[in-house]
């Protein structure tokens, strides 16, 4: 009886020299991702208006619209009906595009892109009332949305710790008329939130 006595000993030792190690796997569980956040702006599709008139414009028509920052740069999002900029019935009169946020502290950042009648594009970021360096400045159409990248160098208020943005809004225009524009969103993103939309 005493090897048997032995034996159910050392099993019990070794139970009880297991469960620390077992609990210590539980504790260090990592903490699920927090889930990235997604249109921050939405606004209603073909709802814009031109001189009274509805738009039937679809490159006009603003659907949703984001921005997010990474440790260099800042990315704004905003996503059209369409991009098909070249066979859109009123793009020979020249259009406008602007996304917009307002910071916590007050500090308004605000992305601007112009296509003139000759398919020509100007690109304007700003801070407040400061335009940017335009090599601070990269833009791109990916799909039926334009994309503004900017270093956040170029600016202090970019480079703010805890920056916090909120209020976005943002609207079209052709031959400087509003064609649509946005309600102001309610929601609000923290610096380097995961988002979306990719920034480095």
């Amino acid at each position: 009886m005493r090897p048997r006595s032995v034996l159910v000993a050392i099993a019990l030792l070794a139970l009880v020299a297991g469960a620390p190690a077992a609990n210590a796997k539980t504790k260090a569980k990592a903490k699920p991702k927090p889930k990235p956040v997604c249109m921050l702006l939405t606004d209603k599709a073909g709802d814009g208006s031109f001189l009274a008139a509805p738009v039937n414009s679809p490159t006009l028509d603003i659907v949703s619209g984001d921005m997010a920052t990474g440790a260099k740069t800042i990315v704004a999002v905003l996503r059209l009906t369409s991009a098909d900029f070249a066979h859109d019935y009123m793009s020979h009169l020249g259009f406008n595009w602007y996304l917009a946020a307002t910071t916590t502290t007050g500090h308004s950042f605000a992305f601007d892109a112009d296509l003139d009648p000759a398919g020509g594009w100007t690109i304007r970021a700003k801070v407040d009332s400061a335009q940017l360096p335009a090599a601070a400045t990269a833009f791109k159409i990916d799909g039926n949305s334009l994309v503004w990248t900017v270093q956040r160098s170029a600016s202090p208020e970019l480079t703010r710790p805890k920056l916090v943005l909120r209020l976005f809004r943002a609207g079209s225009e052709v031959e400087s008329a509003t064609a649509d524009s946005t309600d102001v969103a309610k929601t609000t993103y923290t610096d380097r939130q995961p988002s979306c939309v990719p920034a480095s």
